[in-house]
């Protein structure tokens, strides 16, 4: 049984297109972990700002 609640732990499962068990995807996340919630929040914000085109 998940930890989290459904809906919650629909989108937290492994897929073909979220494959969050790839080496990469596990070292980005460590990198991206801050010591508090909020600080973990703020570096994935931050990350997907300065790494993936959202903008025209």
């Amino acid at each position: 049984m998940s930890e989290y609640p459904p809906p919650v732990a629909d989108f937290l499962m492994d897929t073909e297109v979220v494959d969050f068990h790839h080496p990469q995807i596990q070292s980005l996340a460590a990198s991206l972990s801050g010591r508090t919630p909020l600080l973990t929040a703020k570096n994935c914000f931050d990350w997907v700002r300065d790494h993936i085109e959202h903008s025209y």
